[in-house]
C-alpha cells in the first residue's frame, strides 16, 4: 500500500514539474503581451506597454518591456518610451484584466497576443523613495509600482523611476532613475547612471529631513558596508563610509567591528570604531563599550559584567 501511495505521489510530482517546465518554455521572451493603463499615470499622459515576459523569472511574470508614455495633449507634450529589463505586473491585476496565469489548479498556457489587456495605475501611486515606502521592511506588493515619478534630487522637477523586480541584492527590487531633459521642445529622459543614483534598491534608505541617502550593501552577517551621500550646495556629495567585519573572541565568540570613515578629498579617514557581540540570551547584537573586555576578561560572566558596568558609566575607555 505504501508503495502504491509513493508511486502516485511521484507521478503527481512529475506532472507538476512537467507543467512548470512547459510554463518556462511557453513564456520564453518571444510572446509579446500588450497592456494599457486606462487611467492617467501623470497629467497629460497615459501608458501602454509591450512586454515579453520570461516564465523562469520571479515574481511571476517578469521580463523585458518597453513602456510607452503617450501624450494626451495635442500641443505642449511629447510621447516617449523607456525600456525596463525586469518589468512585472502582479497576477491578481492581470487576472482582473482577463489574463489568467492559472487554470484548473495548474498553469494556464494560453494568452491572447492580439488583445490589449486593460489595467489601472491608480492602485500603485503610494510608492515613494524619500518616504521609504520602497524599503524592503515597509513595502507591499501593491506599493511596488512598475514606475513612478518623484523629485529625488531636490531640483523641483520629478524624475521617472522604473522598478526592476527582484534584480537587486538579496533578490529585492532595484530602481533606475531617469532625469527629464528637453531637446528642441522634445521630452527626453536620460538615466542617472552616476552616484548615488546609479544603484538604488530596497536596502537604500532616504532621510528627507537631512537630505541624505544611505546606500547599504549586504554581504552577509557582519560583512556589510554603507555609503552615505548628503545634499550640499545643490549636489549630493559622498561624506561617509561604514563597514562591518567579523572577528572571534575565546570569551564571547563572534564579535562584529563597525568602522566609520569620513570622506576627505575623496579618501576614507577613520572616524571611529566600535565592537558588538551577539548576546545569545537576548538574541541580538549588543555594543561592547569596554574595548578591552573581550581580551582581558577571564570568563564570559566577567566580560558581561564589565560591559554592563561600562554601559552604566562605571568604566571609561
Amino acid at each position: 500500500m505504501k508503495q502504491v501511495i509513493l508511486s502516485i505521489f511521484l507521478l503527481l510530482n512529475v506532472s507538476v514539474y512537467a507543467e512548470e517546465s512547459e510554463w518556462w518554455e511557453y513564456y520564453d521572451r518571444t510572446k509579446t503581451i500588450h497592456l494599457q493603463f486606462v487611467d492617467e499615470v501623470r497629467k497629460g499622459y497615459t501608458v501602454s506597454v509591450t512586454w515579453t515576459p520570461d516564465g523562469g523569472l520571479a515574481p511571476m511574470l517578469t521580463g523585458p518591456a518597453l513602456i510607452h508614455f503617450n501624450s494626451n495633449k495635442k500641443y505642449g507634450a511629447e510621447s516617449f518610451s523607456i525600456g525596463a529589463e525586469y518589468f512585472h505586473i502582479p497576477a491578481d491585476t492581470l487576472s482582473e484584466a482577463g489574463l489568467e496565469l492559472f487554470k484548473d489548479d495548474g498553469y494556464n498556457l494560453s494568452v491572447d497576443l492580439s488583445k490589449t489587456y486593460k489595467i489601472k495605475y491608480s492602485p500603485y501611486k503610494k510608492i515613494s523613495l524619500w518616504n521609504n515606502i520602497h524599503h524592503f521592511e515597509e513595502s507591499g506588493a501593491r506599493e511596488q509600482t512598475p514606475f513612478f515619478f518623484e523629485d529625488i534630487d531636490f531640483d523641483g522637477i520629478d524624475e521617472l523611476i522604473v522598478t526592476s523586480f527582484n534584480s537587486g541584492q538579496r533578490g529585492d527590487n532595484e530602481y533606475s532613475v531617469y532625469k527629464l531633459h528637453t531637446r528642441w521642445s522634445n521630452v527626453v529622459y536620460k538615466e542617472m547612471n552616476f552616484k548615488p543614483f546609479s544603484f538604488i534598491d530596497q536596502h537604500t534608505t532616504f532621510d528627507k529631513q537631512n537630505k541624505d541617502i544611505k546606500k547599504y550593501y549586504s554581504g552577509g552577517s557582519c560583512a556589510n558596508s554603507e555609503d552615505i551621500y548628503k545634499l550640499i550646495d545643490g549636489r549630493f556629495k559622498y561624506i561617509e563610509h561604514k563597514k562591518w567585519r567579523p572577528s572571534n573572541s575565546m570569551i564571547v565568540g563572534s564579535i562584529c567591528t563597525e568602522s566609520t570613515f569620513d570622506i576627505v578629498d575623496g579618501r576614507r579617514v577613520v572616524k571611529s570604531e566600535s565592537d558588538d557581540y551577539y548576546d545569545n540570551n537576548k538574541r541580538k547584537w549588543v555594543k561592547v563599550c569596554d574595548e578591552n573586555a573581550a581580551t582581558q576578561s577571564k570568563s564570559y560572566l566577567e566580560f558581561v559584567m564589565r560591559n554592563k558596568a561600562c554601559l552604566a558609566g562605571g568604566l571609561q575607555k
